[in-house]
């Protein structure tokens, strides 16, 4: 599986060096896609500062999905509603969030883990099995892929740790198709209508968010979810970088105490 994802990411950056070299030799050559069908325009919103330059010819990245996105029908293959509440967490109208958690990362040497994050990622996945409307969600859904829950983090460490509670190959307590787990670059191409990205980073240092500030990174990781995106993390050490400030300012914020009070 991990070579598989390598080989994916490496035929990516090769594409991506031909269409560039191809653009600058003559651009009639190659045609840009500005129209994405994949997610609700709020999480679309989180993403469209990396397409500000690419696409500034024809105002920037679209969706194509805003007459139907907002239907509440979860049958509508259109439809982004997935009509989940839990106050104040999350509202059907609500299609991204920033759960601000600012418990200081630890060093593994190599790589990082946040365990207030991991305390935050149990208690957004109890949260979502206690509100109202989670039910109807999973029982409407009829693809395996798209009852599961995303869980992506930019650091190997920090996903083993995830992987010990939610993994399904690790846990068999854990009913196949409940939730899928990995680091950023091995979601390349996937997408779930749940998705919950745990940033990992929180220190002192200024700007101090390693490769978790690599743009095609924070691109892949904000953009898989379809109909639900659930960051955790340290909102002003993010903040911090000017494509995350961009990002938060197009979620919805919740503190860390507001979620543990949300759960029954």
């Amino acid at each position: 599986k991990k070579e598989i994802a390598e080989k994916l990411q490496k035929a990516e950056s090769q594409f991506k060096r031909l269409f560039e070299a191809a653009a600058k030799v003559r651009k009639t050559i190659v045609a840009t896609l500005d129209t994405q069908y994949r997610m609700h325009e709020q999480i679309m919103n989180t993403i469209k500062q990396f397409y500000q330059e690419e696409l500034a010819a024809t105002g920037g990245l679209k969706c194509g999905i805003t007459e139907t996105m907002d239907i509440p029908d979860l049958g509508n293959k259109g439809s982004r509603w997935h009509g989940i509440t839990l106050n104040p967490i999350i509202q059907p109208s609500t299609h991204a969030v920033w759960i601000d958690v600012h418990t200081p990362e630890t060093y593994l040497n190599p790589g990082y883990k946040n365990e207030g994050e991991l305390k935050a990622i149990d208690l957004v996945l109890k949260a979502l099995q206690q509100a109202d409307g989670y039910s109807e969600f999973i029982d409407a859904q009829q693809k395996t892929e798209d009852k599961e829950i995303g869980i992506i983090t930019f650091y190997s460490g920090q996903n083993r740790e995830i992987k010990k509670n939610y993994d399904y190959r690790i846990n068999k307590k854990i009913k196949r198709g409940e939730y899928i787990c990995d680091v950023v670059d091995r979601f390349q191409g996937m997408e779930r209508n749940i998705v919950v990205v745990s940033t990992v980073r929180s220190n002192k240092k200024p700007g101090g968010i390693g490769f978790a500030k690599d743009i095609e990174r924070i691109n892949v990781a904000f953009s898989r979810a379809k109909r639900l995106l659930i960051v955790v993390g340290n909102k002003r050490q993010f903040e911090s970088n000017s494509n995350y400030a961009a990002s938060i300012a197009n979620m919805e914020t919740v503190s860390f105490e507001q979620l543990k009070d949300a759960i029954r």
